[in-house]
């Protein structure tokens, strides 16, 4: 005996996936673009940033390895104690200088660094924030037209 088979009936327990949707896809993308973009955009940043650093670093090794070559030239050719206190105190005060000087200017990079890096940071956050709504709002309104 054959079966009969039933027309399909709607289950409100069945919720359409809203990946599905051709709307939702659109603004799924569109999140997409726009979090890769602020990812893009990061990561150029830090580059950048860690370019500038490496850059500043590099130019005070220079000037340092230079002043310290002067420093054993200067201290070769002395035959005085006293010239040779002079040098070694003139040495040590110009090194500590630079060397403060150098930590202080590297600190406020960083710190400008950290505040764009936050900044962006809280951006990538908003899309997030935003994408994540607008799957809550697909799904609410697919489960809203199920249940109908």
């Amino acid at each position: 005996m054959p079966r009969q088979t039933k027309t399909p009936t709607k289950d409100p327990s069945v919720v359409p996936l809203p990946w599905l949707d051709p709307s939702w896809m659109e603004k799924a993308d569109m999140f997409g673009s726009r979090f890769f973009d602020q990812f893009a955009k990061v990561n150029i940043e830090t580059l950048d940033k860690t370019e500038t650093l490496i850059e500043d670093h590099m130019s005070f090794v220079r000037g340092r390895v230079h002043a310290d070559f002067e420093y054993a030239k200067a201290l070769s050719k002395a035959r005085d104690p006293m010239e040779v206190t002079r040098i070694m105190s003139e040495f040590w005060e110009k090194m500590m200088s630079d060397y403060s000087a150098c930590a202080e200017s590297s600190g406020e990079k960083m710190r400008e660094f950290a505040a764009k890096a936050c900044e962006t940071s809280m951006e990538i956050a908003e899309v997030s924030g935003e994408a994540a709504s607008s799957v809550e709002e697909a799904i609410s309104k697919a489960t809203k037209s199920t249940a109908a």
